[in-house]
């Protein structure tokens, strides 16, 4: 018998990937970051993994450990990433390009974008990506 939630699960999880590589594209393609160093753009980028409760509301449909990626976006340690790495999480680690890891706290999740935002809680000097003008 086929198990629907894990297949509606791995499909989720999917496109939520699919859509965060296309929102880096998106940033790479602005003329700001077009200009920057790429190995610069490299360090700015994070691997996100979060646990969630069993007993949260998403916890059936999305599981438990969510793992994905983020980019910083300030100079205080804020990182955007796919909200529903970060959705209804009760813990957040964030680990840099190097290696270091740290823990982060949850900031905010924007319904209509979909995006998430945390705050890396020891931030390293890491220069943002140039997000360009609007």
């Amino acid at each position: 018998m086929i198990n629907y939630e894990s297949v509606l699960c791995k499909i989720t999880k999917r496109i939520c990937r699919l859509l965060l590589i296309c929102s880096f594209i998106l940033i790479l393609s602005l003329p700001a970051v077009a200009q920057q160093d790429f190995g610069k753009v490299l360090t700015t980028m994070v691997k996100i993994r979060s646990s969630i409760p069993k007993d949260a509301r998403t916890a059936n449909s999305l599981g438990t450990e969510h793992e994905g990626n983020g980019v910083f976006i300030g100079t205080t340690g804020h990182i955007l990433t796919i909200g529903y790495i970060i959705l209804e999480a009760e813990s957040v680690e964030v680990t840099f390009s190097d290696g270091q890891t740290t823990a982060a706290v949850f900031v905010g999740y924007d319904h209509h974008s979909r995006f998430g935002l945390i705050r890396a809680v020891k931030p390293k000097a890491i220069k943002p990506v140039e997000l360009g003008q609007f």
